[in-house]
């Protein structure tokens, strides 16, 4: 028999510091995963329950219960003053999405703000899976691709901060996507106890692990939608709509005509991470003709062949779609797509 390993003497702070993440145990004492999970501690009652055996060795399965979280500072950022709608005039929207933070494309995003600085959209969306969150998924473990929930936060806000700074005066607006859900998802699985937890117990006060106390949206001067995924949408006209999306097809537009399959109106989506402008002639009963417009808006994370961790020489296209819409409700939509390192949109370069 071989004798027991027991772990450092420090091993229950710092498994309560990394909220149990054998990745992050085994990173900071620079030991295999295999070797965090066979050691043994006599301090079970300072550690997880559900983390260890009854002789103190971490199980196989192990899942943290709850991520510490530590929502980013805004301390000393004033958001700027927006103008309000002006009904009589048209709107210029931008709209991201698919980025991922803290595995943003940084190139892209100097690229974006430079777009941004010159052109000064009225309006913005960003169209969900604004932050990442692999830790709290089931690719936890993923080699290369860690990231803790405070990690992810930052990031995301260093990334706003970023674009409300090159266009002070766009109204930004944010929908949640699949991945925003993975942290209350992972809260309700494992710890539903704290679901509705708040200041003070006080029911007026958002839940703790809402986005806009993490991303503290309302200090960024950034809206909310308040419904999740897959839900959430928000009309640009009456017959526009923008959504995170569900849809994820192979090649690029074959999500946008499945989508068009069933809706009614025209769209823009995130989700599937490619570029595409599709078109589709549709027939009332009074034989009118309608043309609806699909748009599937790329992805602003980083694309390599790795695929985020999941998606192993992904299919997919970086770039954002620019939305111009009129008062009469008619609108026009084009692309700007991301190409070695150059940001091309219309006769622009960046």
């Amino acid at each position: 028999m071989g004798s027991k390993v027991y772990a450092p003497r420090n091993f229950p702070e710092v498994f309560a510091e990394f909220g149990g993440n054998v990745t992050h145990l085994a990173d900071h004492y620079g030991v295999s995963r295999q070797q965090i999970r066979s050691w043994r501690t006599d301090t079970v009652g300072q550690l997880t329950r559900t983390s260890l055996t009854a002789s103190g060795k971490l199980t196989q399965g192990f899942k943290p219960t709850v991520p510490f979280i530590a929502p980013p500072t805004t301390e000393g950022w004033k958001p700027p003053k927006r103008p309000k709608v002006n009904a009589s005039k048209p709107r210029t929207w931008a709209l991201i999405s698919d980025i991922h933070c803290p595995f943003h494309s940084e190139p892209l995003l100097a690229a974006f703000c430079a777009w941004l600085a010159e052109e000064l959209p009225t309006d913005g969306i960003i169209n969900g899976d604004l932050l990442d969150l692999p830790d709290v998924s089931k690719y936890a473990e993923k080699e290369d691709w860690v990231a803790d929930v405070n990690k992810c936060l930052r990031s995301a806000t260093y990334y706003l901060k970023s674009i409300i700074e090159a266009s002070p005066k766009t109204r930004w607006r944010m929908i949640p996507g699949n991945h925003e859900k993975r942290l209350p998802d992972y809260i309700a699985r494992l710890a539903p106890a704290l679901w509705g937890i708040r200041p003070q117990g006080d029911e007026a006060f958002l839940r703790w692990h809402d986005l806009r106390n993490l991303l503290r949206l309302e200090e960024l001067g950034i809206e909310l939608h308040e419904q999740g995924y897959p839900e959430a949408e928000i009309a640009l006209t009456p017959k526009f709509v923008v959504t995170h999306g569900d849809h994820t097809k192979k090649r690029s537009g074959n999500s946008a005509h499945a989508a068009l399959d069933e809706a009614d109106h025209s769209f823009a989506q995130g989700h599937d991470h490619r570029l595409a402008q599709v078109f589709r002639t549709k027939w009332g009963a009074d034989k009118a003709a309608s043309v609806h417009i699909g748009i599937q808006m790329g992805c602003m994370a980083d694309v390599d062949v790795r695929g985020l961790g999941y998606a192993k020489k992904p299919d997919w296209q970086q770039g954002f779609a620019v939305v111009t819409t009129w008062p009469d409700g008619l609108f026009s939509a084009q692309l700007g797509v991301f190409v070695d390192g150059t940001l091309m949109i219309g006769d622009k370069r960046y």
